[in-house]
């Protein structure tokens, strides 16, 4: 039986190897937006402590310079967790672009795995077809060399195959006897 082999395999392989390194850099994208999503928490913590010690400094009547630090402060870390929001966004934007660039890729490779399995059903059809009108050959090739066959399916007495012999009637017709 041949072998079957791919005319594009290697454009196959190359595919491959894209898609896979599409997915390398969406998993470190991933990566970034959790971290990035770790340091909005961690933000948000800090935010939620410095209201509560601004609150604190309120109820205590601290001087005007302690509460004017603690508003600056929250204000600050106000700024900062929005800055990281607008920073999340972009990574999720970043993140959902290369998204769309391995579904690309797997799609790619999907129509070239597609098209080399069909290939490969059609060479086992072809390859098993070949081999049956071979084994077909070899039993009508030994059905003929039989001596004791006739056309007929009928045996004569000597195993020989009797010969038609051709009379011409009174019109010229052929009469077979």
């Amino acid at each position: 039986m041949k072998r079957f082999q791919f005319r594009l395999q290697t454009l196959l392989d190359h595919r491959k190897a894209r898609e896979e390194e599409l997915l390398g850099e969406l998993a470190v994208l991933r990566r970034e937006e959790l971290e990035e999503t770790l340091r909005l928490e961690k933000l948000s913590a800090r935010f939620e402590k410095a209201r509560h010690r601004y609150d604190d400094a309120l109820r205590r009547c601290s001087d005007p310079a302690e509460l004017f630090r603690h508003e600056t402060y929250s204000l600050s870390l106000l700024d900062d967790i929005a800055v990281q929001k607008l920073t999340i966004e972009a990574v999720a934007e970043r993140v959902n672009a290369k998204l769309g660039q391995v579904v690309e890729a797997m799609q790619q490779r999907q129509v070239l795995d597609t098209l080399r399995n069909n290939q490969r059903q059609a060479h086992i059809a072809s390859e098993q077809r070949l081999e049956q009108n071979a084994l077909d050959e070899m039993a009508n090739v030994r059905y003929a060399r039989d001596p004791r066959r006739s056309n007929a399916g009928r045996l004569t007495e000597r195993g020989v195959k009797p010969r038609p012999i051709s009379i011409p009637d009174e019109r010229g017709h052929d009469r077979n006897v």
